[in-house]
């Protein structure tokens, strides 16, 4: 059976009710939100072109059969009026026409044998059913390409409906059943947002086995490169914490990144974990390290060969390689996988002199974990003087030095009165507790795990509680963190504040002990300071505070 070709050309609207003026969003911004959307859904797929129809009279349309996107210079026009928030609306309108693609809408339709009275209620029902579906993820793939969607549903669809016979095509539900769609979608995705960003609290925090239960929830539903990669980051370091204070692997400065961030986090051991029987510790590093490999491989397959998450997998290959817990056999086949992954990594960059310097510097771990300490001097050289690489260079400063692995504290209490709650008190933590009592709550729960995530709205921020639980140290941990954003303008983090640059930051706080780069942000964490900055573009564009309390 042939389908007419109108249906597999998966589109918002045909025809347009007025005349719209021209476009202020020139086609290259268009085309950059739409390179972030791809990037940030990641896929195998080959992602679709993109083009701007400069007398096109629909508004934005997904062509199976040629696998491309056009959007009109018209809704361009028409997304000019969002003033700032027009890259947004963009971003809603590609986001969803990116949904038909990588969900794969134009294989579901009904083409079994029936009459075709059948097939075309079928095929009507189908077709909004797709609609309300690609509405769905279009607003988790803006949110997480870095685009701010919130408050803008309603008065886009109702604007949208009005400047366009949306209604008249007949593909598409109602303008009210559509705004509830998209009520639903921003209340179900707004919790997985919460468990995402508080897996980039708990990473950042010290707690990187919770954060890892936070990505895979998020992952489970919403699979992505960013979302495994972190997963996958968040069980090594929980693995890297529970190596043997006498090991070298505890001292090394491992080339962990993430995307488009080869920053390193400084291994640190947690006092909680560190007592922990040395075998209970072997078994439970074990575990992490595999379920490492699992997260790092999801990242690679969605990521198109990823270089970072391929990166991350040979170190965990490396570390893999070593645990005395394996056969000899196991061991030798991680061995042979880590090779592979340092080839494929070079094959894929092979002129990036980042990599190649990344890649010695993982020779070099290897070789001072052998105990070879004249190849391993001579690989973390040619990784500083050849290639620029500090990773080389903070390894040869360890392997020459005497230092022993350290522990980081998370502070108790934070340093700085903020939002009108003094946290050098012991009645901060309380009057933070009351203020988000009533909060709604995300709860996640697993076979050996429980984490509670309450975060309540403030003036001029918001206050979180993230309550966890981990049977298999028996310990319960609550995350306490108030976050300031860009509109702060109390008192907060030794005078720096939202505006500032690296550079200042950096003159007061020095390097940061753990970089992570989420949704294309960057957040700078100061632990022992219990301060976290995110910056975008090279400027501080929030501050949060944080300080821990443990229960055993």
């Amino acid at each position: 059976m042939k389908f007419p070709f109108a249906w597999l050309t998966l589109c918002w609207v045909l025809m347009v009710a007025t005349p719209l003026p021209s476009s202020a969003t020139t086609p290259a911004e268009a085309s950059s939100v739409f390179k972030a959307l791809v990037k940030a859904i990641g896929d195998r797929k080959v992602p679709p072109t993109f083009k701007i129809d400069p007398d096109g009279s629909g508004v934005a349309e997904y062509a199976p059969l040629y696998n491309q996107v056009t959007l009109s210079s018209k809704f361009l026009a028409f997304a000019d009026g969002f003033g700032e928030n027009a890259d947004a609306v963009v971003a809603l309108v590609l986001g969803h026409e990116l949904a038909h693609v990588y969900e794969n809408h134009n294989l579901r339709a009904t083409t079994a044998f029936a009459p075709q009275s059948r097939i075309k209620a079928d095929k009507d029902f189908a077709r909004q059913s797709l609609e309300a579906e690609a509405d769905y993820f279009a607003v988790y793939f803006a949110y997480m390409a870095g685009y701010k969607t919130e408050g803008l549903d309603e008065i886009f669809l109702r604007k949208l409906y009005a400047g366009f016979q949306i209604e008249e095509s007949g593909h598409y539900p109602p303008l009210e059943k559509r705004v509830e769609i998209y009520r639903q979608a921003r209340e179900e995705i707004g919790q997985l947002i919460q468990v995402f960003e508080a897996g980039n609290v708990l990473l950042l925090t010290g707690q990187p086995g919770m954060a890892a239960h936070c990505f895979e929830q998020v992952g489970t539903r919403f699979p992505g490169p960013e979302v495994w990669n972190n997963a996958g980051v968040s069980y090594l370091l929980a693995a890297i914490t529970l190596l043997p204070e006498s090991s070298h692997a505890s001292l090394a400065a491992f080339p962990i990144g993430f995307e488009e961030e080869m920053l390193p986090p400084n291994p640190s051991t947690s006092k909680r974990q560190a007592t922990l029987a040395p075998e209970e510790a072997a078994a439970l590093r074990l575990n992490f390290l595999l379920l490492a490999s699992e997260s790092f491989d999801k990242a690679i397959l969605y990521g198109n060969q990823s270089n970072v998450a391929t990166l991350n997998l040979a170190c965990t290959y490396l570390l893999l390689c070593q645990e005395e817990i394996l056969e000899k056999t196991r061991q030798e086949w991680f061995d042979f996988q880590l090779a592979q992954c340092l080839e494929r990594v070079l094959f894929l960059s092979p002129d990036d002199s980042a990599t190649t310097g990344n890649v010695q510097v993982l020779k070099g771990i290897k070789a001072w974990l052998l105990k070879d300490e004249a190849a391993a001097t001579q690989y973390f050289t040619d990784a500083a003087t050849n290639y620029g690489n500090f990773l080389g260079e903070m390894n040869l400063n360890k392997l020459n030095s005497s230092s022993t692995s350290h522990f980081i504290e998370m502070p108790s209490t934070a340093f700085e009165t903020l939002h009108g709650i003094a946290l050098f008190l012991p009645s901060g933590r309380k009057t933070l507790e009351n203020k988000v009592a009533n909060a709604g709550s995300v709860a996640i729960q697993g076979m050996d795990f429980d984490l509670t995530i309450r975060r309540q709205t403030m003036a001029d921020g918001e206050a979180v509680l993230i309550n966890s639980f981990q049977q298999t140290l028996s310990v319960t941990t609550t995350l306490y963190v108030l976050h300031a954003g860009t509109g702060y303008q109390g008192n907060s983090a030794e005078g720096i504040k939202p505006g500032d640059t690296e550079g200042q930051l950096t003159a007061k706080y020095g390097h940061p002990a753990m970089v992570l780069q989420s949704r294309c942000k960057r957040y700078w964490a100061y632990p022992k300071a219990g301060v976290i900055f995110c910056l975008t573009k090279g400027k501080v564009t929030e501050i949060f505070n944080f300080f821990v309390r443990y229960e055993e």
